[in-house]
């Protein structure tokens, strides 16, 4: 199965960065880093409804570790296409890191 044909731009976490057009973010501004459990269950939620949506990710990535790996690891668990966006201070501009997601390949 391919990737879909929407896409919905998101940050991880919100007002940790300005992100040009993007508007809406998986997390909060302030996320309890010792509720994994919950963490989980916020990314499995949102990236659930994304594949209802029948929209692919791109993720603007804010610097913070487990809320990643759980928006991965659900991406993955819903096949839902992720694409990572990374901020290179030198530029200022961000840039794509696609991840292999072999269930979506044909």
């Amino acid at each position: 199965m391919a990737g879909n044909n929407k896409t919905k731009r998101l940050a991880l976490c919100r007002s940790r960065h300005i992100i040009p057009g993007v508007a809406e973010a998986i997390y909060p501004p302030t996320v309890d880093f010792t509720d994994l459990d919950e963490i989980d269950r916020q990314a499995d939620r949102y990236v659930c409804q994304c594949k209802l949506d029948g929209e692919d990710i791109d993720l603007y990535v804010t610097g913070v570790q487990y809320p990643l790996v759980a928006v991965i690891n659900a991406c993955l668990k819903r096949k839902v296409k992720l694409t990572l966006y990374h901020f290179n201070p030198n530029d200022e501009e961000y840039y794509s890191q696609d991840l292999y997601q072999k269930d979506l390949e044909d």
